[in-house]
């Protein structure tokens, strides 16, 4: 009872709606946020599906250059849904964050990922533009972001969060009001804008959430893209953006001492950061690689001075000569591929060796046994090609498949999308367990489960490791391959085996 008080005083997010002027019948909704009880900070999202970008953005009427109407959303103790009129006071780009996306989403970084239909309609450029509005008429709220009472903080990869948005916007007000959801900070896509990929669950509507740091309850940034697409998959995903970094572009792009504003605001966008904490490297980040081929690329695993190990799908068809391995310090080492296995659904590993040694890199250590219900973290390279130091996402054990009373097959919970095949899975002490193979893709419906994926455990493979970094030989591999060809427990399931 007293988390769910905790969680009722955060909740500070509303519902806005656009109307555009020239058809009205395409309203846009989605979450926001009270910057105190008559002002509310949107994002430009709104505008997406009916605005010229580039009209708004270049116009000096800033006001008049956006056509429509906008109303609050909120739903009474009888279910029943009230509009407010809302005006708009001004609206901005956050130059930092707009920087950090036209990279992210160049064509040079994008090689492997596509959108979908309803999400291309919006120019990106939305996703950096915000909204300022207010309530025309006096506003019986007291929602206010500084009744919070806390400072802003930063966030870094692998922080708890959780976040209160109201998915669908305005379509299911009643219903989803102030939702919340959990989760951790994905990946860093650009540390000075405070941009970020979370894996807390997200969904059209969502944008303009508000999403806390789960330990100390603190505002620390805005969700600006809720659903990242890549080759027509939902990754589960969502783009999130500094809060101190929209509140501070705010204060660059208008005084706000004209607007006849509360210290709300001022107070709030002005108060200190708390600076991330600087994060242990584990063995799961020291060991994580990128692996180039044929253009596109996968994740792969360090496991001495000299091997690599990978998928086979991840490799397949390639030259070797044109294989190379990315490091975490960016340094690129070609490579070649000494063993690559034919039977990919269930033995899908390739070693590859490095054309030069990894100076003080020890034999990667015998895995812990794995079991049902283990938290665990999935790290690869999945999404962007650039600017991103892989993604982690959390889940839990779902299955384990054993062969020979040792874990071969795992069902995880952690999401993973095209570019993971080959990273990591690690417990909750940071030690690798297996390896990212593939999400599972129900092919009656033509759809993949980015959120029920399938890894390899290093148990099952420990011996042919140790044996490979001993003799150099592959054989071992080669012996399991043959040994587990036959092996019917994984009859019947379906892999999304990208790279």
């Amino acid at each position: 009872a007293a988390a769910a008080m905790e969680l009722h005083s955060h909740e500070i997010t509303c519902v806005v709606e656009h109307v555009p002027l020239t058809n009205p019948d395409n309203s846009v909704s989605s979450s926001a946020i009270w910057l105190s009880p008559s002002y509310i900070l949107a994002p430009g999202c709104l505008l997406g599906y009916s605005t010229d970008f580039s009209t708004v953005i270049g116009s000096s009427d800033e006001v008049n250059a956006i056509k429509g109407s906008f109303h609050l959303m909120a739903s009474a103790e009888n279910q029943s849904i009230h509009k407010h009129q809302l005006e708009l006071v001004t609206h901005w780009q956050c130059s930092m964050l707009a920087d950090t996306i036209d990279t992210l989403f160049s064509p040079s970084n994008l090689a492997q990922c596509s959108s979908r239909e309803s999400e291309s309609k919006v120019n990106h450029g939305f996703l950096s533009l915000f909204l300022l509005l207010r309530i025309v008429k006096g506003s019986f709220y007291h929602y206010s972001l500084q009744q919070l009472d806390k400072r802003i903080d930063q966030l870094d990869v692998g922080d708890a969060v959780m976040i209160c948005s109201t998915p669908f916007g305005s379509t299911h007000v009643s219903a989803f009001e102030n939702s919340w959801s959990t989760g951790i900070v994905s990946s860093c896509i650009n540390i000075s804008s405070g941009t970020f990929l979370c894996d807390a669950s997200c969904i059209p509507g969502s944008q303009g959430g508000l999403v806390f740091n789960k330990l100390s309850m603190s505002p620390t940034a805005v969700v600006i893209h809720p659903v990242v697409w890549k080759n027509n998959e939902c990754t589960g995903l969502s783009l999130i953006a500094s809060l101190q970094a929209i509140l501070k572009s705010l204060q660059d792009h208008i005084s706000l001492t004209d607007l006849s504003l509360t210290e709300q605001i001022t107070t709030l966008s002005s108060c200190d950061t708390v600076p991330p904490t600087p994060q242990p490297r584990t063995n799961s980040t020291e060991r994580l690689v990128r692996v180039k081929s044929n253009g596109a690329w996968g994740s792969g695993i360090i496991l001495s001075q000299c091997f690599v190990l990978t998928c086979a799908h991840v490799v397949k068809g390639s030259n070797s000569h044109r294989i190379t391995v990315t490091l975490p310090d960016g340094k690129v080492i070609p490579c070649v591929i000494i063993y690559a296995s034919t039977i990919d659904k269930k033995f899908d590993v390739a070693v590859l060796q490095l054309n030069e040694i990894l100076q003080e890199t020890p034999i990667i250590g015998s895995p812990p046994a794995v079991h049902i219900g283990d938290r665990v973290t999935s790290h690869g390279y999945g999404i962007f090609e650039k600017g991103t130091g892989g993604v982690m996402t959390m889940g839990t054990v779902a299955k384990v498949h054993a062969y020979n009373n040792k874990a071969f097959s795992l069902v995880i919970t952690s999401r993973v999308s095209c570019g993971s095949s080959g990273g990591t899975v690690t417990n909750s002490s940071g030690e690798i367990v297996g390896m990212i193979i593939a999400n599972t893709y129900d092919a009656t419906n033509d759809i993949s489960y980015s959120e029920l994926s399938f890894g390899l455990s290093l148990e099952l493979i420990y011996d042919a490791i140790e044996n490979l970094c001993v003799t150099l030989s592959t054989e071992k591999f080669r012996m399991l391959e043959r040994k587990v060809k036959n092996w019917q427990d994984c009859d019947g399931i379906s892999l999304k085996a990208k790279l």
